[in-house]
């Protein structure tokens, strides 16, 4: 009966602190899996070097959501996998009221900013559902074969990357290669005071997708552009 009572009295407590909270502070790890992509690489050594590298590293980023605006961002303090390329990661800032996502890029020591509107993901919310992290789950499906799973108990429209217009937090977002996955989530009592990052050379989309390719081109690595861009980048 005591047992019981102190269950109850601990998740009531905990129910009036996510009440008060005027943001989140979410934490997400990034993985990797190339799958049969490895199969490029020139030997099996390479191969194996490169499953190594992705088993072990550590890659993490912190979504920061207060008052319809969320900011996503690399976790350098968590991460051991930048190799001098943690400032290089994009960061993304979205306004919900405007409809508007500010992207800064790093790219060979200058930052571009990008201002432009949300794309809508058409999002299909499915029947399936599944416990991730101690959070329970729907699965949505959207466009650019993204898989999301988001939390309803976290009734606001933020994930990863830009990843944004789900009925709740998303746990889980696949994306290419690439997933991420909420490892902690601290609900905020002070105002954040989110800012979207103002730092570089304004640019439309197009305008940085052009600098994009014709500098890849110049470096020998043309036609490398979609997985810079399956990057945020």
């Amino acid at each position: 009966m005591k047992k019981t009572l102190c269950c109850l009295l601990l998740l009531l407590a905990c129910s009036a602190l996510m009440a008060q909270a005027v943001g989140y502070e979410c934490t997400y790890q990034e993985t990797i899996d190339l799958g049969d992509k490895l199969s490029l690489a020139q030997d099996e050594a390479s191969r194996d070097a490169i499953k190594a590298y992705l088993s072990k590293r550590k890659s993490f980023y912190t979504l920061t959501y207060a008052k319809g605006q969320s900011l996503f961002i690399k976790n350098t303090d968590l991460s051991d996998d930048d190799m001098g390329m943690g400032n290089a990661m994009p960061v993304f800032y979205i306004d919900y009221a405007r409809q508007e996502r500010t992207t800064q890029i790093n790219f060979l020591g200058r930052n571009f900013i990008i201002i432009d509107t949300l794309e809508n993901a058409n999002w299909r919310i499915t029947n399936e559902t599944r416990t991730i992290a101690g959070h329970n789950c729907t699965k949505a499906e959207g466009d650019s074969n993204m898989v999301a799973w988001f939390s309803a108990e976290t009734p606001i429209p933020a994930g990863p990357m830009s990843c944004y217009g789900l009925p709740g937090l998303v746990v889980q977002l696949s994306v290419g290669p690439m997933t991420y996955t909420l490892t902690d989530i601290k609900p905020l009592e002070k105002d954040p005071n989110i800012k979207a990052p103002s730092k570089g050379k304004k640019v439309t989309q197009q305008e940085w997708q052009d600098i994009l390719a014709k500098k890849l081109s110049e470096m020998g690595f043309e036609g490398w552009q979609g997985g810079f861009q399956m990057m945020g980048m």
